[in-house]
C-alpha cells in the first residue's frame, strides 16, 4: 500500500521564497526604519546593507562579498551602530562566526538565496523612499 508520496527524494527544483523568511527579514528592516530615529544614520545604514545585498547578488561566488569583519571601520560606523542593522544581516543568511580580531560576519555560498536577496534589496528600498513602510 505505497501511496505516490514515497520516500524517494524528488529532483530538486529552484525553493520558491519561503515567506516566513521573508517576513523575518522585513520586520528586521522596519525595526531599523522605526527604531533609529537618527534620519543619518538610519539611511546611512539601510544604504549600507542596500550595497552589501546587491553585491552578493552580482558577485555571490566570491567570498569577499559574503564576508564582513566586524573590526571594519566602514562596518562600524555605517551598520554596527544602527539598531538592529545587524538583525538584517543574519535575518538573509550571515552567521556571526570567529573571536575577537578575528569576528566577522559570514555567508556561506549555499546560503545565498538570490530570491530572498532580491526580496531584501526591494524591503531596503521601500524602508529608503516610502514613508509608510512598516507603519
Amino acid at each position: 500500500t505505497s501511496s505516490s508520496s514515497s520516500s524517494s527524494a524528488p529532483t530538486p527544483k529552484p525553493k520558491p521564497l519561503d515567506s516566513s523568511k521573508k517576513e523575518v527579514v522585513r520586520q528586521a528592516v522596519v525595526h531599523v526604519k522605526k527604531n533609529v530615529t537618527n534620519e543619518q544614520i538610519r539611511q546611512t545604514a539601510l544604504q549600507t546593507l542596500q550595497i552589501y545585498v546587491t553585491n552578493i547578488l552580482k558577485n555571490s561566488d566570491d567570498e569577499k562579498f559574503r564576508t564582513i569583519k566586524l573590526t571594519n571601520k566602514a562596518f562600524q560606523s555605517r551598520v554596527a551602530c544602527a539598531d538592529g542593522a545587524t538583525k538584517v544581516l543574519e535575518s538573509i543568511g550571515f552567521v556571526l562566526t570567529g573571536n575577537g580580531e578575528e569576528e566577522h560576519f559570514f555567508m556561506a555560498r549555499d546560503q545565498v538565496d538570490p530570491l530572498l536577496l532580491q526580496q531584501t534589496a526591494q524591503y531596503i528600498n521601500d524602508a529608503l523612499t516610502n514613508p509608510y513602510f512598516g507603519i
